[in-house]
């Protein structure tokens, strides 16, 4: 699965994604960060689960990240239903979120040509409308619905960069939550 990046016209390609593993953890195996210890301490206080969905990708999308200045996420969605999206932390490798400017990422540099990153769900919440963000969405609970999300890296900075990838599709079901 390729990545892209939009920068005018053009779109280059910067590295592949695929899914290596997804597990149930608790909210305290999230990284740890002076700007995400709130949220851990309230997912830890309310003794949360998520869902650690680890993938192998090109370490150049490390790379894009720094080189454009990017603000990186992940993009999390039903695949059925894509305005349908979900809260999510990520990406990271390791305890390091590959964003520029969050805590560690300017002193870290890829080992390898590949690279294991981990994108953080919760088991259960309220879908968020991407379109309207206002909209009021349903809930769910992973550990009881089955589904199948849609993940996508992206970033953009205040200069009009912007890069994601193609989408990686996840199902879920009893086996994997």
């Amino acid at each position: 699965m390729a990545l892209t990046m939009a920068q005018g016209c053009g779109l280059i390609p910067s590295g592949n994604l695929k899914v290596v593993n997804v597990a149930r953890v608790a909210a305290s195996a999230l990284p740890a960060g002076n700007d995400r210890d709130v949220l851990r301490d309230a997912m830890m206080a309310r003794s949360e689960t998520l869902l650690k969905i680890t993938l192998e990708g090109d370490a150049n999308w490390i790379g894009t990240v720094r080189t454009n200045e990017l603000n990186g996420y992940a993009i999390v969605t039903r695949c059925d239903l894509p305005d349908q999206e979900v809260f999510s932390l990520g990406p990271y490798v390791g305890n390091v979120m590959i964003s520029y400017g969050a805590d560690g990422f300017d002193h870290y540099r890829p080992s390898a040509a590949r690279q294991l990153y981990q994108v953080y769900i919760p088991m259960a919440g309220r879908y968020r409308s991407r379109r309207d963000f206002n909209r009021p969405m349903p809930s769910y609970d992973f550990a009881k619905q089955p589904a199948n999300l849609c993940i996508r890296f992206a970033g953009g900075a205040m200069t009009g960069v912007y890069a994601q990838s193609n989408l990686v599709s996840v199902p879920l079901g009893p086996s994997n939550n």
